[in-house]
């Protein structure tokens, strides 16, 4: 009995552990925005807030902000004709 709880425990803890982000997720695994949503790969623990979007521009990691145990990323567009990053279009937000 007690080996079950404590396998209960482990996948208990296992299973909520991304739910407490501690770092930004690649800008790979957030792919872009178009039309008001945005496509994620497996982005358990963040919520999202869209600022504008474009037309299926992959994203770019632009900086991080931690506020006591939150943490946000902001995610730009890279502008192809200046090359240069245009102002946060994503922000992602640690859920704790």
């Amino acid at each position: 009995m007690l080996l079950r709880q404590i396998g209960l425990a482990l996948a208990t803890l296992i299973f909520l552990t991304p739910a407490f982000s501690n770092q930004c997720p690649p800008a790979d695994k957030v792919r872009n925005c178009h039309n008001g949503t945005c496509s994620f790969q497996s982005l358990v623990g963040w919520s999202g807030t869209i600022f504008y979007t474009d037309k299926e521009k992959p994203f770019l990691f632009q900086k991080e902000r931690v506020e006591g145990r939150e943490i946000r990323c902001y995610y730009s567009y890279l502008e192809p004709e200046t090359h240069k990053l245009m102002p946060p279009a994503l922000m992602l937000k640690s859920i704790n």
